[in-house]
């Protein structure tokens, strides 16, 4: 059995591994840097971590749900640095389920999007009871070259 979050994206639930999550918190106040990439709604400071802020929402397409009071900041380590993705809410209940299917791997060429809403045509799952839910592949919602944009952000702090 797997330990899993299940969090709201737009209409969207997605379940993501709770052994990848650093942390789940209520947004704190963000700085927006000048020049940021149309994806970043800001940065903020985590525990003494510069985390650059993603609107997770417009990686995958998904009208944000309202009122925004509920949203909450998703923090994970990706790629060797701390990326926090702005959801609307988790339930923050550990919940026991099972991932099916094999890890993907992100690409380093093109626009890569969340599995859910690629051409990838088997999607991981994860089963929680009778529900399942597609798994957020964070390493998915952003490419290489994105993630070096939201590196040079982090320095400039």
């Amino acid at each position: 059995m797997d330990k899993l979050f299940v969090f709201r994206l737009g209409a969207l639930d997605l379940a993501a591994e709770a052994v990848k999550i650093f942390e789940v918190m209520m947004v704190p106040k963000l700085t927006t840097p000048a020049g940021g990439p149309p994806f970043l709604v800001g940065v903020a400071n985590v525990r003494g971590n510069i985390v650059p802020v993603v609107d997770a929402h417009e990686k995958v397409g998904e009208k944000r749900a309202e009122p925004e009071t509920t949203a909450r900041l998703v923090v994970i380590k990706l790629a060797g640095d701390y990326v926090g993705f702005l959801v609307d809410a988790v339930d923050l209940r550990l919940t026991e389920g099972i991932i099916e299917g094999r890890p993907t791997r992100a690409k380093s060429r093109g626009k890569v999007k969340l599995t859910v809403v690629s051409a990838n045509p088997s999607p991981r799952k994860a089963r929680v009871g009778e529900k399942t839910f597609p798994v957020f592949e964070p390493d998915q919602l952003l490419t290489v070259d994105e993630l070096k944009e939201l590196e040079r952000v982090r320095a400039s702090f």
